[in-house]
């Protein structure tokens, strides 16, 4: 007589292959989420990024609301021609600018960020939660200033506001 236990390497064994092989290529479209195959990095417009020069917010922009997740500060915004966006302050504004071109040229999905020197949010209460040192008055957002790095802000469109295919490849 077979125990219960030695047949039970034998078949997890056997529903692991067949569960592998299920999963293998049979010839079936699909469409890659995570990472899509660049082709010549050399092509792609690091300065500009997956949305392009032609892409970028149409400034000033308009303050929607303050987006109070994480622990930069930064708001929701509409540029001139009606498209949302999330505007960031702080000095996290820029290596996220990079690292955003960077992994879009290798070929993963990434947001469309615009990094401005000198921003102007239209319409920006006098009161915020955060951010208050770095948004000047009017919804000027001057230079950061004391630091090696310098610069404002970064403005961002979410892949949920995207669609994949704009910045994919």
């Amino acid at each position: 007589m077979i125990r219960p236990r030695t047949l039970a390497l034998p078949v997890t064994l056997l529903l692991l292959s067949i569960q592998f092989s299920l999963g293998q290529d049979r010839g079936i479209a699909t469409t890659p989420i995570l990472w899509t195959d660049p082709g010549d990095i050399r092509s792609r417009d690091l300065f500009w990024g997956c949305g392009g020069k032609d892409h970028q917010p149409a400034v000033p922009v308009e303050f929607l609301s303050e987006d109070l997740n994480g622990t930069s500060p930064k708001f929701e915004v509409r540029d001139t021609e009606g498209k949302k966006w999330t505007a960031k302050l702080g000095l996290e504004a820029k290596p996220e600018t990079a690292a955003a071109r960077l992994l879009w040229a290798i070929g993963y999905s990434a947001n469309e960020n615009y990094f401005f020197t000198d921003l102007r949010i239209k319409g920006m209460p006098a009161s915020l939660h955060r951010g208050r040192n770095l948004a000047g008055r009017g919804g000027d957002v001057p230079p950061i200033t004391g630091t090696a790095e310098t610069g404002t802000g970064v403005i961002t469109r979410s892949m949920a506001r995207v669609n994949l295919t704009d910045c994919a490849s």
